[in-house]
C-alpha cells in the first residue's frame, strides 16, 4: 500500500480513542485509530486541522458517533490499495449502517467466490475505518474475528457493546523509574543533566503508557534531545524488563508495576504529574452476550465499590 498521495492529515479525540484522518487531493484517504495496525507513518509538517475535507471528516465521524447520522457523505480516495482491494473497499460501502456481511458473501459480491482468504486480508487493510465500514464483516458463523482497530472498538461501533455501560475504573499513572537508587531524583533532573545511557519506553503507537512518555517528553522539552537514546519495548511489559534487567537505565514504566506498600519498592523514581499527558484510563464495558446476566452485571458493580477501589489504589493507580 502507499500512501504518497497525502498532503494533509489531523487528528481528534474521539470516545473509541484518538483518530488521525488524512486527505489526498482528491479526498479522505485515511482514517486510523491512534495506533492501529498498518497506519502509516505521518509527517507532522502535513498536519492542517482546517483542512476543509478532514474538518467535515471530523465533523461527521463525531455525529455518527453521537447517534445523529448514520451514513456519510464525503469524497473518498482508495487508491492506497491494489485493483483487488480496492474493490474489496467499494463493496464494503454498500454494507449499511444496521448490518453485517461474512467474508464469504463479501467474496462473492466481487465475482470471487474462492477468495475468501485474499478478501479477509483485503478488509484488514481498510485505510478509511468507519467511513468504509470494515466493522460490519464478520466470520462466516458471526464471530468477530480480527480488525486493525482492535476487537473491543469492532464490538463498540457494531453495537456489541450495551449502551451507557462503559465506565473508566482506573487512571494508570506514569513514572520514570531506574533500578538505581538516587538516579531519578524528585523533579527528574536526570533527564536533562544526561548522566544514563539509554531511556526505555513503551512503543508510542501501540501502547498507551508510551504515548504519555512521549507526551511528557514534548511537554518538557526534552523529546528531540533524548531520541537518540530512546529504545522502546514492544509493550509496557518490555520497556520495564529493559529496565529491571538494567539494559537501559531508566524508563518511562506503569507505577503499578514498580509500586508497593504506598511507595516506590525499590530505584528511583519520578512519579510523572498528570498534567504533563493525557489520561491512561482503564476502562470496561458490559457486552450485549452478557446483558442480563447478573455476574457480568456484579462485576461492573464491583469495580465501582469501594472496596475495589482500595484495592485499584493499592496497586498505584487513581480512582476517576
Amino acid at each position: 500500500m502507499s500512501f504518497d498521495n497525502i498532503r494533509a492529515v489531523s487528528c481528534f479525540d474521539s470516545p473509541l480513542g484518538m483518530i488521525w484522518l488524512a486527505a489526498s487531493e482528491q479526498g479522505l484517504c485515511g482514517l486510523w485509530f491512534d495506533g492501529q495496525k498498518h497506519q502509516p507513518s505521518i509527517a507532522e509538517s502535513l498536519i492542517a486541522d482546517s483542512h476543509p475535507i478532514l474538518r467535515s471528516a471530523q465533523d461527521q465521524v463525531l455525529a455518527y458517533f453521537a447517534g445523529e447520522q448514520q451514513s456519510f457523505d464525503l469524497p473518498l480516495d482508495l487508491r492506497a490499495g491494489t485493483s483487488f482491494q480496492q474493490s474489496v473497499w467499494q463493496s464494503m460501502l454498500e454494507i449499511e449502517h444496521g448490518q453485517v456481511q461474512s467474508y464469504a458473501k463479501l467474496s462473492h459480491r466481487i465475482g470471487r467466490p474462492k477468495a475468501s482468504r485474499a478478501v479477509g486480508a483485503a478488509v484488514g487493510r481498510n485505510p478509511i475505518s468507519i467511513i468504509v465500514p470494515c466493522h460490519r464483516v464478520l466470520a462466516t458463523r458471526g464471530a468477530l474475528q480480527g480488525y486493525a482497530g482492535g476487537l473491543e472498538r469492532k464490538r463498540a461501533l457494531e453495537g456489541f457493546a450495551v449502551d451507557a455501560t462503559r465506565l473508566t475504573y482506573a487512571i494508570g499513572r506514569l513514572v520514570l523509574w531506574s533500578k538505581k537508587p538516587g538516579l531519578v531524583d524528585a523533579q527528574a533532573q536526570v533527564l536533562r543533566s544526561g548522566n544514563f545511557d539509554k531511556l526505555a519506553i513503551a512503543n508510542p503507537k501501540l501502547a498507551p503508557y508510551g504515548a504519555a512518555a512521549i507526551e511528557t517528553l514534548e511537554k518538557l522539552g526534552l523529546r528531540e534531545r533524548l531520541a537518540p537514546r530512546i529504545v522502546e519495548g514492544a509493550n509496557i511489559a518490555q520497556a520495564f524488563q529493559f529496565v529491571a534487567s538494567e539494559s537501559a537505565s531508566l524508563g518511562f514504566v506503569a507505577l503499578s508495576q514498580v509500586y508497593e506498600h504506598g511507595g516506590i519498592r525499590e530505584g528511583s523514581g519520578w512519579i510523572v504529574p498528570q498534567q504533563l499527558h493525557a489520561p491512561i484510563k482503564q476502562d470496561a464495558v458490559l457486552l450485549n452476550p452478557g446483558k442480563g446476566s447478573l455476574s457480568a452485571q456484579a462485576l461492573l458493580n464491583y469495580l465501582e465499590s469501594e472496596k475495589a477501589r482500595r484495592i485499584i489504589r493499592a496497586f498505584g493507580y487513581e480512582i476517576p
